[in-house]
């Protein structure tokens, strides 16, 4: 049994983390440390996601982009918690999107850069809830 365990966690670390009160804490956290809204950040993840950390984009690609690889009619390579698109964002691996605190992190630092827009769920909560600016 802890073998299996252990096979588990090394596939899936981030499954220590996938608590939701765990999870809502984070965004609290990293909405502080970038100043940004936390609300916006937790209904951009419900849209995006509804809170799931491993979850793959079930969107097909409308297009053909050569030069990422993108081929029209393939299931579109966005991950995790905030769905980051590995295919725009080559720097960020498949394995670092799924993982909840990269996630949260790259959400909020987007977010206070001015790059909600990256995000298709971010025209929605923006009607009802502004950033925070400082």
């Amino acid at each position: 049994m802890l073998k299996y365990i252990l096979i588990v966690l090394a596939l899936f670390p981030t499954i220590l983390f996938a608590g939701a009160k765990e999870l809502h804490k984070l965004v609290q956290l990293k909405a502080a440390e970038y100043s940004v809204s936390a609300p916006l950040m937790e209904k951009m993840i419900t849209c995006e996601s509804k809170w799931d950390t491993t979850i793959q984009s079930k969107h097909l690609y409308q297009y053909n982009k050569k030069r990422l690889g993108i081929v029209k009619g393939t299931r579109e390579r966005s991950f995790g918690l905030v769905q980051i698109n590995i295919d725009w964002n080559p720097q960020v691996t498949e394995k670092q999107a799924k993982d909840p605190v990269f996630a949260v992190d790259y959400l909020a630092k987007k977010l206070k850069q001015g790059k909600g827009d990256e995000w298709s769920c971010f025209p929605q909560p923006m009607k009802q809830i502004k950033p925070v600016s400082k």
